[in-house]
């Protein structure tokens, strides 16, 4: 069983979700979690009066992501965590997390972090319903060099807690994660979905939180020149449909995934990845546009084709987009136009003028 995120070649992409453990016995409780995630010691605070605990586990290769709902307070020591960060997400209820003498309270919106090399405390509340996404650390240290360009020997340990937009884009995250498990397990696009998670939740980690390389990551990047943004431009032309994340473009220009971030925004105000799905938008509505006849392309496969793993999403940024939803402009390619507005602003234009918003 492969632990945290980061697929590698090869990896089994195949989803899946199951109840690890749902029990009245907590010590099989306690067995149970300490599998999943690590040795631990777990004290029960007050009475329990027989409550059914439940652990469950969604997986994507080797992407992981762990719900606990004990419906008893309890008092959580794990032993250091060695090769994985732990991010704590309560959907409801709350803890409170103790590390190096602080005490902090975490609740819906806002979040902990456990660091490998962490000593802590947590009291679990009563009501306390949880989502915890395993990262592994190596994933975390190659993005992290990829993204300043050279090795990082500085060990990666964040800050124990965490609120405000970050909170908010993890929550976001785990939602997509769940519909992605959810969805079709063999689909062909599965292995876009799952970059993008993997690249936006370790991402997230490294750019929205403070650890102990973010001044690294705040030294200003050198100045990249047109002609590698171009060539990343041209390659995205070429492959818009495969799987293609930040380390990847970054590996094409030849520059730290920083530098490359830094240029697109000189040179479209935006990031690569927003304006990739811009890219991947524009050749959609062309497919959808030349999708006359009853034995044009649909929706689902059109999305697919064009890189996008989730048929909602898709649909969500075309009609951002279009003003028109897919079914609208479908309609109207085989001639049964419903009156729908052509969009104001050309695609072309919006992939290198609209400003970001992730």
């Amino acid at each position: 069983m492969r632990d945290g995120i980061g697929l590698h070649p090869g990896a089994d992409e195949t989803m899946r979700s199951h109840e690890i453990v749902r029990s009245a016995d907590m010590d099989a409780v306690h067995r149970s979690a300490t599998a999943v995630m690590n040795t631990h010691a777990m004290r029960l605070l007050g009475h329990r009066d027989g409550a059914v605990a439940e652990i469950s586990q969604s997986a994507v290769g080797g992407l992981r992501l762990l719900g606990f709902s004990y419906h008893c307070g309890v008092e959580i020591r794990p032993e250091p965590l060695e090769d994985f960060v732990a991010v704590h997400l309560p959907c409801r209820g709350g803890f409170v997390h103790s590390r190096n003498g602080r005490s902090f309270r975490v609740g819906p919106g806002s979040g902990a972090v456990i660091s490998p090399a962490d000593r802590v405390c947590m009291r679990w509340s009563e009501q306390l319903e949880l989502r915890v996404l395993r990262v592994d650390l190596t994933s975390l240290e190659r993005r992290l060099q990829a993204l300043v360009g050279t090795r990082v020997t500085r060990p990666v340990d964040f800050e124990p807690v965490f609120g405000g937009a970050t909170a908010a884009m993890l929550t976001h995250v785990v939602h997509a994660f769940q519909l992605a498990v959810e969805g079709e397990p063999q689909a062909p696009s599965t292995a876009v979905l799952v970059r993008e998670i993997e690249d936006l939740v370790v991402s997230t980690l490294l750019l929205g939180l403070v650890h102990s390389n973010s001044d690294v990551l705040a030294t200003p990047t050198g100045a990249t020149s047109a002609r590698t943004v171009r060539r990343v431009v041209d390659y995205c032309r070429d492959h818009h449909s495969e799987p293609l994340g930040a380390e990847e473009l970054a590996r094409i220009a030849s520059v730290s995934q920083r530098t490359l971030f830094a240029a697109f925004r000189r040179e479209f105000d935006t990031t690569p990845a927003r304006w990739l799905r811009r890219l991947r938008l524009e050749r959609a509505r062309e497919a959808l546009l030349a999708g006359a006849g009853e034995d044009g392309p649909t929706i689902a496969a059109v999305a697919a084709a064009h890189g996008f793993g989730h048929v909602g999403r898709f649909a969500a940024d075309y009609r951002r987009v279009y003003a028109e939803s897919p079914s609208q402009t479908l309609r109207r390619a085989r001639g049964a136009d419903d009156g729908a507005p052509e969009p104001q602003e050309p695609v072309r234009r919006a992939i290198a003028a609209t400003p970001a918003t992730s």
